[in-house]
């Protein structure tokens, strides 16, 4: 499997001041996807047993996780990409880098603030074994699991999420009722639409997640493409 080199994403970080840390703190609570506190750390890793389903379910929305993970060789190997994340909320806006790759069955992904500072790496494979790496204290409640499912639910083929589905989810692919894009796939709990993925272009270098049950869209930009 193809390495990941930082090298020519990190910037000199002694610049990156409270304020700044505190808006990648924000950002990443907001996507549910990453954490980080003031202070940097040394990596900790972490090698999780195969992941189980959850069962969590709450009576005031539509119960998570959405889906079972997937494996990796469902979507089949892709080539590296860098893009630049963008969530936004009524109240703010916030950016980070991710680099990743799908490669002989297993998902590599790296996550790093906007001036390259590492905050989060993780391999998940067929087997369902999750390996992490954190550079930043990461907040209780969010999860490395929570990054895979958003990354899938924009990628992977509708076919295999399909199947993936907890009891009472179903997906509709669409145009007419797009938001922002030519073509568009949403999941829906029932009649309550949960969350929707908007394509604009046809080959998928940009898309936003609109996610109706949390509040926020993520905008995804492709900045390169390695094959």
């Amino acid at each position: 499997m193809r390495c990941f080199s930082l090298m020519g994403f990190r910037l000199m970080i002694s610049f990156l001041d409270r304020t700044s840390l505190q808006a990648v703190i924000y950002l990443l609570m907001g996507l549910l996807l990453l954490g980080c506190a003031h202070e940097t750390q040394k990596p900790q890793e972490s090698v999780q047993k195969p992941i189980e389903p959850s069962e969590q379910q709450s009576p005031a929305q539509a119960p998570t996780p959405r889906f079972n993970l997937l494996a990796p060789t469902q979507l089949g190997d892709t080539p590296l990409r860098l893009q630049r994340l963008a969530v936004s909320r009524p109240d703010q806006k916030h950016t980070l880098l991710a680099q990743w790759q799908v490669h002989t069955g297993h998902l590599s992904l790296e996550a790093l603030t906007p001036l390259g500072l590492p905050l989060l790496s993780l391999t998940y494979t067929d087997h369902q074994q999750l390996s992490t790496k954190t550079y930043i204290p990461i907040p209780e409640g969010l999860s490395a699991e929570r990054v895979i499912a958003d990354l899938q639910w924009a990628y992977w083929p509708i076919p295999a999420l399909s199947e993936a589905l907890q009891a009472g989810y179903h997906i509709r692919q669409a145009q007419k009722t797009c938001a922002q894009g030519h073509h568009c796939r949403q999941l829906w709990y029932g009649q309550q639409l949960i969350s929707e993925v908007d394509y604009l272009d046809q080959v998928h270098n940009t898309l936003v997640i609109v996610d109706h049950q949390y509040g926020y869209q993520l905008h995804i930009s492709t900045l390169t493409v390695t094959p």
